[in-house]
């Protein structure tokens, strides 16, 4: 090999190295296998210098004839790495060595892969080389393409020199080239390609002028559209006019526009005239205000939608003046769309208009005014909403009203709605109570109670619900004599489910039940049944004995209470007694109550293998029929113990339990650990089987593995989520994202592990490895992990009536329903309100039969097959929890439990890559808040002015972005008032204090008094609480202060006002990760802290780093 005779040798370090050894060594090390280290080996290489370079490229064979992946890998590496900023002389040495190995290779494929590297390394000094290769068929298009990375313009004249003697593809090739250089020296050429007879090239050169906006490319566009009228002639006009809009040339562009925007003929489609509209918007600014609003007289919805979409750049009260007058003389469709306009266009003056149009004799109109009139008017427009819910019968706007409510603050209102609230239709008094309820507000507890009463049924549940909400525990008597009162079922369990939260807000647990407990002494015995369901929900030790002394009541329905409330007691205490009561009882009834209740209990208890096992032993010995055996084996299984084993094994002789017998071992044999190896269930089986003498045992048992083996086997690619065993890798659910994100870590923590224990009540896997809910109650089965884009597999089953769905990234949903009794299929996203909520059509199999979802989601889009027929093509989930901001990117899977009996089964899921593309641009638009999200504040906090950024210092919280970064250079303007105090947040969740479990760059008026005593930690420019400044850089209050942050790995820099004053390892500062969890962070939100004073931020700009 020539490598094996390369002898150079060169200095480094004081020793002598071969370089030929030296390059063997790096392309051994190759891929590299992070980022790091594939730097470090680019680096090396570099130093190796042009004669390394020549030696790589002389590895290179065809592809198919040889091993030259080592080489190919090295020379891709090299051609990122040398094209980075400031590295010049080091993109021109390999640029050099590649021209030198395309002039003596032969081989076209060895060739090409040499001019993608120029692609990336390329400059004008490389033209004359890739000019060569513009008359080579193989060669034509890769050269192209690094001519146009090299944009120079001797690229350009390559070009235009190529283009006369070209021919077929080639020609093809440059002409697409020329017209993406918008080549002026081409145009002439071009103009007589544009009517050659070959359609192809004339077309492509046509194309291409109208990309030049050459003035003298127009008659022949305009005659290809008044002679072809093709899609791609219309395209090539709008683009021409583009480009002299572009130019300055606002007339030409103009005159182009308007001529589409006619439509003489018919000859303009709708996406046609809306890019018409939005490229005369570009060139004329205010001037093209007419224009849009002469759209509003035509019939097409979608040319109105477009003006509308592009005239918040036509801002001012003058603008506004003129679509409130246009309003007048328009349809109620097209009034609607612009009263919508206005509520977005941040225009006060348009309030008026807004307030009218809420009493629009259109119910289109009105309706577009309650969204409209709460964003324009915030605050202000909560009295006019209020009114609105008085004032109107539909159910539509009264929707609207409440939700328009729950985005605004209500306190100063809080009076006006309970004034309201027994005057207003039963509609509109839910969607008070709601609204009420979403406050706390406790002040409306009385009105509130009053509902409870209402004639209507759907209002008084909804004021029991909001009494959840509003409730404080010395309301607890209030609530209690509500439910002795109560006579409907749902009113009674929804009571019940309210003096048990409201329970919980007393922190010593043993004087929850306190209340309940007077009350029962007081009270008569027809109505002793509700309170003594109620204590077996609020639980505790003292409410554990009244309990148990009822069981023994001469009255039968209170001692009947007393029992259910026993067997469904949540805490292990009462074991023992429903044990005793199995053993005791006589009623049938009352002893199957109590064996359940007891191997409920026992399943969910922590006590030691052999404790569990005396207590099972007990339980089976108790059992008086089959079904309780059965669900005293199956707790048996999970008992890990030689004597579980042997126990279990008694039963193989018994027909009835043969099954379960063999089965449970198996389930005891299973490590608990998955990096533990268990015994094998098989071997297990064959050993049991040898002690069983019922005949049809191995039958049954081939039949169970047979359906085991069909069941829960991910097909190549995927991984299955559900394990066909037990619930591992899933939790149950805690409240939403919205109510978790301001969830501390503590609190998580213990709601994490209330729900899981809910979880392992309600869901279970069936023998053959089905997964099943038994139907009572809402508690949805999430997944461990969260997920981002993936195609997720799922087979399900319900029953008549039945109803679930499945939450995507924690958002619901896609629906499954019975479809006889909606007339609706499964698959659609039912949360949906822009875009499509219901299946294309239905294609659900009978109810009680196994249907299967292909569920695929990318980005935002959702698609779904269900029985392999596509039912949701390409459509955009909504976020249910957040309307007005994008999909969480990622979040957990969940199976919806809605009070009927479901099944699952094969649920299989992988996972797709989403290619990292790196982020380079301004954060913040300088318009409004796209992009960005309060956090554990009050909307409408943060305000934007002349560009400006800002917040007034009220509401709390904090500003972050919608999505998470990792390793960046982060680039802001702030100003503080005196004493003004704010942070910019790095890599931030959104729980807990982001200063703290991510890390803040403080932002502080330096020089105030108020903050002469701080920490050095505290003052502006450090990394509060982990690195001072090293010196003080910040200017006085009410001056424009620039920052620049560099976050890189465990690195982070702060430069202010030019001048670095912090360059710190997180790694040196683990010693304060206990209080400071965030210094493990590596990545998260960016945020602005809102930190009760004036703060003002301006040109955000960031730039993703690998």
């Amino acid at each position: 090999m020539a490598l094996a005779l390369l002898t150079l040798n060169f200095e480094q370090s004081g020793l002598v190295f071969s370089q030929t050894s030296t390059l063997s060594s790096h392309l051994a090390q190759l891929p590299a296998p992070n980022p790091e280290e594939a730097r470090r080996l680019n680096a090396a290489f570099v130093k190796l210098g042009p004669k390394a370079y020549k030696e790589l490229c002389s590895m290179l064979v065809p592809m198919g004839t040889g091993d030259d992946v080592k080489a190919r890998l090295a020379l891709s590496g090299l051609a990122l790495h040398v094209s980075r900023s400031g590295a010049e002389k080091e993109r021109k040495q390999f640029a050099e060595a590649i021209i030198v190995a395309l002039q003596s290779n032969a081989h076209a494929e060895v060739k090409t892969f040499l001019l993608r590297q120029l692609q990336l390394t390329g400059g004008k000094e490389c033209v004359a080389a890739l000019k060569s290769f513009l008359v080579d068929e193989k060669l034509c298009e890769p050269a192209t393409q690094a001519l146009l990375a090299i944009r120079a313009p001797e690229a350009e004249l390559a070009f235009v020199q190529a283009l006369t003697n070209s021919s077929g593809a080639n020609r093809l090739t440059i002409i697409k080239a020329l017209g993406e250089l918008r080549s002026k020296a081409a145009v002439p050429e071009l103009l007589k390609l544009a009517r050659d007879k070959d359609r192809v090239v004339g077309g492509a050169s046509q194309v291409a002028l109208a990309n030049t906006g050459e003035l003298a490319a127009m008659p022949l566009l305009s005659e290809a559209v008044q002679s072809e009228g093709s899609p791609q002639a219309m395209t090539n006009y709008l683009l021409f006019a583009q480009r002299r809009a572009e130019a300055g040339d606002k007339q030409t562009s103009a005159t182009i526009c308007r001529e589409v925007l006619a439509n003489h003929n018919g000859r303009f489609a709708s996406h046609e005239q809306a890019k018409a509209l939005s490229t005369l918007v570009t060139a004329l600014g205010a001037e093209a205000l007419p224009d849009l609003i002469a759209t509003m007289e035509r019939e097409d919805v979608r040319l109105q939608d477009a003006a509308l979409q592009r005239a918040h750049e036509i801002s001012g009260e003058a603008a506004t003046a003129q679509w409130v007058n246009k309003m007048k003389h328009v349809a109620p469709p097209a009034r609607a769309r612009i009263t919508t306009m206005l509520g977005e266009g941040g225009d006060k003056s348009a309030l008026p208009v807004l307030r009218e149009a809420l009493r629009d004799t259109n119910a289109a109109v009105a309706l577009a005014a309650i969204p409209a009139l709460a964003k324009l008017g915030g605050k202000e427009s909560v009295s006019e909403l209020l009114q609105t819910l008085f004032s109107t019968q539909s159910a539509e706007q009264i929707t609207a009203v409440k939700v328009a409510l729950l985005a605004l603050p209500l306190e100063p209102h809080h009076a006006k709605m309970i004034e309201l609230l027994p005057n207003v239709a039963a509609p509109a008094k839910i969607a008070l109570l709601e609204a009420l309820a979403s406050r706390n507000t406790h002040v409306a507890f009385e009105a509130v109670a009053a509902r409870t009463n209402d004639d209507t049924r759907s209002v008084r549940l909804a004021a029991i619900r909001a009494l959840e909400s509003i409730s404080q525990p010395n309301d607890i008597p209030r609530l209690l004599d509500l439910l002795l009162a109560a006579t409907s079922e749902s009113e009674i369990s929804a009571l019940q489910k309210a003096i048990v939260t409201v329970a919980a807000q007393i922190l010593e647990t043993d004087k929850r039940a306190d209340a309940v407990l007077i009350k029962q002494k007081n009270t008569t015995a027809e109505q002793q049944p509700k309170l003594l369901q109620t204590l077996a929900r609020v639980g505790g030790t003292k409410a554990f004995e009244v309990v148990l002394v009822e069981t023994k009541s001469s009255n039968a329905d209170i001692r009947d209470a007393a029992i259910r409330s026993l067997a469904d007691w949540p805490e292990p205490n009462a074991l023992p007694e429903l044990l005793r009561l199995a053993r005791e009882e006589q009623e049938l009834s009352y002893h199957v109550l109590a064996m359940r209740g007891a191997l409920r209990l026992l399943e969910a208890a922590q006590f030691s293998s052999a404790e569990k096992l005396r207590l099972y032993r007990e339980a089976m010995s108790l059992a008086r029929r089959v079904d309780e055996k059965k669900l005293a084996l199956a707790g048996l299984a999970n008992v890990k113990s030689i004597a579980a084993l042997d126990f279990v094994s008694t039963f193989l002789d018994e027909d009835t339990l043969s099954l379960e017998a063999a089965l449970a071992p198996i389930k005891i044999a299973e490590p608990e650990r998955r990096e533990r190896r268990g015994l094998d269930g098989a071997e297990i089986v064959k050993a049991l089987i040898g002690k069983a003498s019922a005949p049809n045992l191995r039958e049954k048992l081939e039949q169970h593995f047979a359906a085991q083996a069909q069941n829960n086997q991910p097909p190549e690619g995927f991984v299955a989520l559900f394990n066909g065993r037990d619930l591992s890798g899933w939790k149950g659910l805690v409240e939403n994202p919205v109510k978790r994100a301001q969830m501390s870590a503590e609190a998580m923590a213990a709601a994490q592990a209330k729900a899981d224990s809910i979880m392992h009540a309600h869901w279970r896997v069936l023998e053959d490895g089905v997964l099943f809910f038994e139907g009572k109650g809402y508690q949805n089965l999430c997944t461990a992990n969260d997920y981002g884009d993936f195609e997720l597999l799922c087979d399900w089953k319900i029953e008549p009536n039945g109803d679930s769905g499945l939450y995507l990234r924690g958002v619901p949903q896609v629906q499954i329903w019975d479809p006889v009794q909606w007339k609706i299929g499964s698959g659609g996203l039912y949360n949906n309100q822009k875009h499509a909520s219901k299946p294309l059509q239905i294609a659900d199999r009978p109810t009680g039969e196994w249907n299967t979802f292909r569920i695929m989601m990318l980005g935002e889009a959702v698609t779904v097959y269900l029985n392999d027929v596509l039912v949701v093509d390409n459509v955009p989930l909504e976020n249910f929890w957040e309307r007005e901001s994008p999909l969480y990117p990622t979040g957990q899977i969940e199976l919806q439990a809605h009070n009927s009996p479901l099944y699952f089964k094969n649920i299989f899921i992988r996972e797709i890559p989403r290619p990292k593309q790196l982020f380079s641009g301004p954060l913040f638009n300088g318009k409004d808040l796209s992009g960005w999200q309060i956090i554990n504040g009050k909307a409408g906090t943060w305000k934007v002015e002349n560009e400006i950024l800002y917040t007034e210092g009220e509401g709390g919280g904090w500003l972050s972005t919608t999505r998470e970064f990792e390793n960046f250079k982060l680039e802001l303007d702030f100003r503080v008032p005196a004493e003004g105090n704010s942070g910019v947040f790095l890599r931030a969740p959104h729980e807990g204090d982001p200063a703290y479990t991510g890390m803040e760059v403080q932002v502080l008026d330096d020089y105030a008094t108020k903050w002469a005593k701080l920490k050095p930690w505290q003052y502006c420019g450090s990394v509060y609480a982990v690195q001072a400044p090293s010196e003080r850089a910040s200017k006085a209050a009410n001056e424009w202060q620039h920052y620049e942050i560099i976050c890189n790995g465990p690195r982070v820099q702060v430069t202010l006002n030019g001048k670095k004053i912090v360059d710190a390892n997180l790694i040196e500062h683990m010693d304060k990760e206990k209080s400071h969890p965030g210094l493990k962070r590596r990545k998260g939100f960016i945020g602005l802290q809102n930190h009760s004073t004036r703060v003002e931020y301006r040109n955000i700009l960031l730039e993703e780093l690998e």
